[in-house]
């Protein structure tokens, strides 16, 4: 995913005439042709039974029923394979259209080939197939606005001046824009500057990494950490490093995050900067109905994010 364009879901809906550089949209001049108004829509997401994807599942569903469409919605797991089979059923089920949440951009690009081959509409939520894989629209959070949205709230935690650091995991989706999004933050505000960046792939090595840099930096003040396990990593960091008063905050939420920003006078995790899942899950559906009703479809969507506090 790329930080431009960059789409709130509130200007999709007003600007939706605007259409994929590979031939996404329905109308006749489309990769896909005319699309099916008929029929099913497979789903197919990496865990459709956990809290975030049950919201995900409820927004196309709410999307669905005001469109009179159906869904057929399975989860793979995280595994290619299991989602490759699950691209095959639909396509000798012969979808209407298919929308996929793919576990990277290898597997994303298969069912997104494996769909214009059997001339079925693909859609993605979250890892987009990479060009010139055919897509008719790629829905996701705002992962620049998230850097923003962090850098922000950590300006106005340390009163507009501080010291930063950033823990990210290197090729995660969307750590590119989160890490642009915190960095446009952070420069605008002339007393703070970000001067680390710790690159982790797991919570253990966001501990050893953050520990290691408060040593190095004790003037860090704050980090913003590009996932919840990054997130737990670097409070394990903070507290064997005796930096109990950083402050931290997490992209998205795992029960234990929760559990610290609930707890913020006592934890280091401060806030979580989250996505809107339900209404990425109806973002992702209107799109669909547009493009099987041969209207234009975006070929890019950014769903806001939000704050939430413990007083949130």
């Amino acid at each position: 995913m790329t930080s431009s364009p960059r789409f709130t879901l509130s200007l999709v809906m007003g600007f939706t005439t605007l259409l994929s550089a590979c031939g996404g949209g329905g109308g006749e001049g489309s990769v896909f042709g005319r699309s099916r108004a008929t029929g099913t829509v497979s789903v197919i997401l990496q865990a459709g039974e956990t809290p975030m994807g049950r919201e995900i599942v409820a927004g196309l569903q709410e999307s669905a029923t005001e469109h009179a469409l159906k869904l057929a919605v399975t989860t793979s797991g995280g595994d290619p394979a299991r989602e490759q089979a699950a691209v095959a059923k639909a396509i000798a089920d012969k979808a209407a259209a298919l929308v996929v949440e793919s576990i990277d951009s290898v597997t994303a690009g298969a069912s997104a080939a494996a769909a214009a081959k059997a001339g079925i509409p693909y859609f993605a939520i979250g890892v987009p197939a990479p060009r010139p894989a055919p897509m008719a629209a790629h829905v996701d959070v705002d992962h620049y606005a998230a850097g923003r949205v962090a850098a922000e709230y950590l300006a106005g935690y340390l009163g507009g001046k501080g010291i930063l650091a950033l823990v990210r995991a290197p090729g995660a989706h969307g750590t590119r824009d989160l890490e642009q999004g915190f960095r446009d933050g952070v420069a605008a505000h002339k007393g703070m500057s970000v001067i680390a960046v710790v690159d982790a792939a797991d919570q253990p090595g966001a501990a050893a990494g953050t520990m290691q840099l408060l040593r190095a930096q004790r003037g860090v003040k704050g980090v913003f950490a590009a996932g919840p396990a990054l997130a737990q990593g670097a409070t394990e960091g903070a507290i064997t490093g005796r930096r109990a008063d950083l402050a931290i905050v997490s992209f998205e939420m795992s029960d234990l995050v929760r559990a610290a920003v609930a707890n913020a006078q006592e934890a280091p995790i401060k806030a979580s900067v989250i996505g809107r899942p339900r209404e990425l899950g109806k973002a992702m559906m209107d799109e669909v109905a547009l493009q099987l009703a041969d209207e234009p479809v975006a070929a890019e969507v950014r769903v806001p994010v939000r704050l939430i506090t413990a007083d949130s």
